[in-house]
């Protein structure tokens, strides 16, 4: 789920950041748009890499649902991430972080402690729940645009235009290369050594990678929601 929402965005919440001369909303529904229709292309290699691993057809079945779903909440999440940096005040900046994690550990320990709920459903609900809350924070697009055709968030200057200028096929790859090895490696040894080991593999290599994943997005995003003119300098951000 996770490989088939980043492919699908193909780093479409970095780019709303860098442009800054479109309007935020403007921004925000191209980038939804040109998404939903990666995510519905990537549907196939999405059901290759299920069938991949290896399960029985009823079990597959089951799994592409649970993925279909989170992978599309889940991508929604990272774009409201992006679009929340530009339309709003530094509390909803930080729930549209906290809240979905917060919720999906809390219903989980609910499920777990509360109800003797202690199964794979169990988390997955809990994780696709937190998922769509923050999602929630995409409600701005559901306004109608404006009969100029522009919406009434603030755009940089001009002068300081510069934006995402890569095409979206070098994006694609860009992001492809992130996230092919990862996405062939939970497949492969979900086939050979089972679901559970490889859940394991796959929560030592998330939780080895958090912090570094979590400073250099977090700086991305914050240094390319401001002004050409305010950004500190490259150095600064690479340490």
């Amino acid at each position: 789920a996770f490989g088939w929402a980043t492919l699908a965005l193909a780093q479409s919440p970095l780019s709303l950041l860098a442009n800054q001369h479109l309007p935020a909303l403007t921004a925000a529904r191209q980038a939804w748009g040109t998404s939903l229709r990666r995510w519905v292309w990537l549907l196939p290699a999405a059901g290759l890499a299920l069938a991949w691993s290896g399960q029985p057809l009823h079990t597959l079945l089951v799994l592409l649902a649970w993925t279909t779903a989170i992978a599309l909440t889940q991508m929604g999440w990272l774009l409201a991430q992006s679009l929340t940096l530009r339309l709003h005040a530094p509390v909803s900046i930080a729930l549209v972080r906290l809240l979905p994690s917060v919720l999906a550990a809390a219903l989980a320990g609910a499920g777990a402690i509360g109800l003797d709920w202690r199964d794979s459903g169990t988390l997955t609900a809990a994780a696709l729940a937190g998922y769509a809350a923050g999602a929630l924070w995409l409600w701005p697009l559901l306004q109608a645009p404006s009969s100029s055709g522009t919406d009434s968030t603030p755009t940089a200057p001009a002068a300081h235009a510069s934006g995402d200028l890569r095409s979206e096929r070098l994006k694609f790859t860009h992001t492809l290369s992130d996230v092919l090895v990862a996405t062939a490696l939970a497949a492969h040894w979900t086939s050979v050594y089972g679901a559970a080991q490889a859940g394991c593999l796959l929560i030592l290599l998330r939780v080895m990678g958090f912090v570094p994943a979590l400073v250099s997005t977090a700086w991305a995003q914050v240094v390319m929601s401001r002004p050409a003119a305010q950004r500190p300098s490259s150095w600064l951000v690479a340490l």
